[in-house]
């Protein structure tokens, strides 16, 4: 309304104009608000609520923008795959196990509630996996904004991987659970996945790399970007085929540094492709608080999210807080800590909201109160003490030092 308002005062502007004004908003605005210690994603996400349709309507929703979310979310989970390392995960197999059966706990209490106010089960195990599974992508950015002693660390990332992949797993039986064609086209697309992209990147790296080397990320990336497309059409969300060419990806680049090849190109890329996707992550927070319909603000909506605060946050803080003191005997502080940085759901808990109105057309007010919660909860972690703000963007850090410590262990 706005876009067209504008227009007719001060004539035609260019679609190249429009999109630079956007987004030098989205990344100028958001920056100048963290001395408040606002992080960047939620200023993202309360500017697309703002000018879009649930309050002034100025911008409407649109297939750039959709395309630049998708992006979006497609990186975060590139590299959310990239940070999984499955030998470090296998060592620390008995206490994640013990972790992840507390998740399966809190995701079945959250369900069997959802199924006594009146949800299908299939929704109710949705929305608990969304209010009680970490988003590893946010986490990873958290860590990488204040580090963690290096012991802790180690626990928040693996335990946040844990988590998303069994969350992960339930969202893809789940989102086609009430319809059994659906759920086999999903499983069957997803096996596909499982056995093309790890023949892609054999065939990539025998056929093509000898002759174009410095290709490896180019090649990651838009392999991710159609894994996610494929996931996203037959009904996961594009967070699974991202995830998966993530999960890939990080098994060839160690491959890479066993057979002593060179990654520095690999290193290279991911460096600058920290300012890349700096333009396409700003837009996803932006676009889910832009889809919010004009029912989803109520003081229904609001009501739940603050009860989802208030009884969610505690839940998932608690039980780690008392397993990491009985089990590993650390200081009451240090394990809060590891619970603390453990609560932001804050990417997952949208992904799994646009499932949930995609797919199951749930009441405007239920998505608006988990789109909220998953927002408040990036402001969790600020309760440990000294805890910085955290932009956003800095999940390609992680994995960019990581791939350097991988070029370095040659030198």
């Amino acid at each position: 309304m706005f876009i067209a308002w504008w227009r007719r005062i001060a004539g035609p502007v260019e679609p190249y104009l429009e999109l630079l004004a956007l987004v030098a908003g989205l990344f100028f605005l958001p920056k100048a608000l963290l001395r408040f210690r606002i992080p960047a994603p939620l200023t993202e996400f309360a500017l697309g609520i703002i000018v879009g349709p649930a309050v002034f309507g100025w911008i409407e929703p649109n297939a750039m923008l959709k395309g630049l979310s998708g992006f979006g979310i497609s990186a975060l989970f590139l590299f959310a795959g990239l940070e999984v390392e499955l030998d470090e995960l296998r060592s620390r197999g008995a206490t994640l196990v013990v972790h992840l059966g507390l998740q399966v706990a809190l995701v079945a209490i959250a369900t069997a509630v959802g199924i006594a106010l009146g949800l299908d089960t299939g929704v109710a195990v949705l929305v608990g996996a969304a209010i009680m599974s970490p988003s590893v992508g946010y986490i990873m950015s958290l860590l990488e904004a204040r580090p963690q002693r290096p012991d802790l660390a180690a626990w928040i990332k693996h335990k946040a991987i844990a988590g998303e992949l069994m969350a992960i797993g339930m969202v893809l039986v789940f989102a086609n659970a009430s319809a059994p064609r659906d759920l086999a086209i999903g499983l069957a697309a997803v096996s596909g996945l499982i056995l093309a992209v790890p023949l892609l990147v054999v065939f990539f790296h025998r056929l093509i790399l000898p002759w174009a080397p410095r290709t490896e990320f180019p090649f990651l990336l838009i392999v991710a970007l159609l894994a996610a497309y494929t996931t996203h059409h037959v009904g996961v969300h594009y967070l699974a085929g991202a995830f998966l060419v993530g999960l890939v990806a990080r098994r060839y680049l160690d491959w890479l540094d066993r057979k002593r090849y060179e990654t520095g190109s690999v290193s290279e890329a991911l460096t600058a492709f920290r300012f890349f996707s700096a333009f396409f992550v700003p837009c996803f927070f932006f676009r889910v608080g832009l889809i919010l319909p004009k029912g989803a603000l109520t003081p229904e909506a609001a009501l739940l999210a603050a009860a989802l605060l208030v009884v969610a946050v505690p839940l998932r803080v608690v039980p780690t807080l008392l397993h990491r003191r009985m089990r590993l005997g650390e200081a009451w502080r240090e394990a809060a800590n590891v619970g603390l940085f453990l609560v932001p759901t804050t990417v997952f808990t949208f992904a799994v909201a646009d499932v949930l109105r995609e797919r199951f057309d749930v009441a405007p007010w239920v998505y608006g109160g988990l789109v909220v919660y998953g927002a408040a909860t990036s402001l969790v972690p600020l309760l440990s003490p000294g805890a910085p703000v955290e932009t956003g963007e800095e999940i390609v850090d992680v994995t960019t030092n990581e791939i350097a410590r991988l070029g370095r262990s040659r030198e």
